[in-house]
């Protein structure tokens, strides 16, 4: 009988013991939660860092300007004085070689596109490319329409002066009052620099006719 209740004893015991080793499972299965929410933790920011790398390369777009001013490719103007309002001419790349321009009076110089030049309708624009004399420091450039009625600012102009040998353009001035006649009448002087390649341009803003320069 006593041997009886020693052997129930023992296995009362060794019961206990075994719960014991199910705690031991708990902490198992802790373990197993904590290191799946750090994996997932740690895979969601290394996919945000990708998505944030991806939208820093899409920011290159800006290139583009670059590319317009390689397409720049203004003719050299020459050595002569010869300045024909040859078509096309309507953009920098057509614009008409002018030769050289020389002081004429006053100390300045200007650009005297040969007439008859005609402007207006389909032909919009007009320009001309030429080089400044070593000793031109200024130019008193104007543009006048022929035979000018009553519409107000039938001419604008602006002064570009080149760069880059043919493949850029700096705008210097640009006349574009509302007078009906003329731009720059009183041939105010423009300041240059000798020996240097400047555009002409010369826009048509209403009507349709010949000007002179």
């Amino acid at each position: 009988m006593i041997g009886w209740v020693f052997m129930v004893a023992a296995g009362v015991f060794l019961g206990c013991s075994s719960e014991g080793g199910g705690g031991g499972g708990d902490a198992d299965i802790d373990t197993d939660v904590d290191s799946d929410v750090d994996t997932d933790v740690d895979t969601d920011i290394d996919s945000d860092t990708d998505t944030d790398t991806d939208t820093g390369t899409g920011t290159g777009t800006g290139t583009g300007t670059g590319t317009g001013t390689a397409d720049l490719d203004i003719p050299d103007p020459g050595a002569g004085l010869d300045c024909e309002d040859v078509e096309p001419n309507d953009g920098p790349n057509d614009a008409v070689p002018c030769g050289i321009v020389e002081i004429d009076f006053g100390g300045s110089g200007a650009l005297y596109p040969t007439f008859p030049t005609t402007i207006g309708g389909d032909d919009t624009e007009d320009w001309y490319v030429f080089r400044t004399a070593a000793d031109v420091n200024s130019l008193h450039q104007f543009v006048c329409w022929n035979g000018a009625g009553p519409v107000a600012n039938l001419l604008d102009f602006t002064l570009f002066e080149v760069t880059g040998g043919g493949t850029g353009m700096e705008e210097v001035v640009t006349y574009d009052t509302f007078d009906p006649g003329c731009e720059n009448p009183d041939m105010e002087d423009i300041p240059v620099v000798g020996d240097t390649v400047y555009l002409l341009a010369i826009y048509s803003v209403d009507d349709e006719g010949q000007y002179s320069a």
